[in-house]
């Protein structure tokens, strides 16, 4: 991971030449992460590279923990929701300084325009109050928790 001449090389360049901060996926070598455990470790990784290798600040890397859809019925999807809840929590705790950032409608792709309302409203919040500022999602098409 981040040898000279990989995309990633490339970009963590670019960051620390141009002083840009950098979001970060939850994705390694084996794929996209789908337990708070695998993406915890994909983030440190990234992370430990940025920070020792090329020298960025921890508050420049915005982690994306990947809220992959709900909806598409299999068994091993079942767990996603929380365990990017979870991913978000981690993440915030165990990698000081850094942010998180979320495609928070990505959760409920697939589901009827309202049942999306519904899942994206309570998947904001449980996002928010694990510590992630989503940026990526339409608010009038969620509801606050309290109504």
């Amino acid at each position: 991971m981040g040898c000279p001449g990989t995309r990633l090389d490339r970009f963590l360049t670019l960051a620390r030449d141009y002083g840009a901060a950098v979001i970060c996926t939850c994705i390694d070598t084996d794929g996209q992460a789908r337990t708070a455990d695998w993406k915890l470790r994909a983030a440190k990784a990234i992370h430990d590279l940025a920070v020792g290798r090329y020298g960025l600040e921890p508050a420049d890397l915005l982690f994306d923990a990947l809220a992959l859809p709900l909806s598409t019925g299999m068994e091993e999807s079942r767990r996603d929701g929380i365990e990017t809840i979870e991913a978000i929590r981690r993440i915030k705790t165990e990698m000081p300084g850094v942010h998180t950032v979320l495609g928070l409608s990505n959760v409920s792709f697939g589901l009827s325009p309202a049942a999306r309302q519904v899942l994206n409203s309570v998947f904001l919040h449980e996002c928010v109050q694990a510590g992630s500022m989503p940026r990526s999602f339409m608010p009038e098409r969620s509801s606050p928790c309290t109504r």
